[in-house]
């Protein structure tokens, strides 16, 4: 949520106002380079978050197994993996994604006030 805040409220003063073009500049922005950055880094954090919670994981470590060629192969697989969710789920994730938020965030920017933007926007999400 912080980052969200401080982006809207970056987005707000620097575009000003409730006219179309102000709620279409505000769109493009967060939409057009905000959402292909953090959805991909989104998927990537939880992507690496799953890796360290694996079972598999939790078993190696119960079972004292810890070399280096299992954590090597354990990366390798992490790598691998990354890559496979950003080139195939990304894409998806972010049109997907367009089709909710770009009407949503359009409703938000023509009005919702600033300070119920960040509420509005995780209402939106939990949806």
């Amino acid at each position: 949520a912080p980052t969200v805040h401080s982006w809207y409220g970056m987005l707000m003063s620097r575009i000003p106002g409730t006219s179309l073009a102000a709620i279409g500049k505000r769109l493009f922005f967060d939409q057009g380079l905000f959402a292909p950055l953090f959805t991909p880094t989104f998927i990537s954090m939880l992507t690496v978050l799953e890796h360290l919670s694996s079972p598999l994981d939790q078993v190696v470590e119960k079972e004292g197994v810890n070399n280096n060629d299992s954590n090597n192969h354990n990366n390798s697989d992490l790598l691998t993996h990354l890559k496979d969710r950003l080139k195939n789920d990304a894409p998806d994730a972010i049109l997907v994604g367009w089709s909710i938020w770009v009407p949503s965030m359009a409703v938000m920017f023509a009005f919702v006030p600033g300070k119920f933007q960040v509420l509005y926007s995780n209402g939106v999400g939990f949806v």
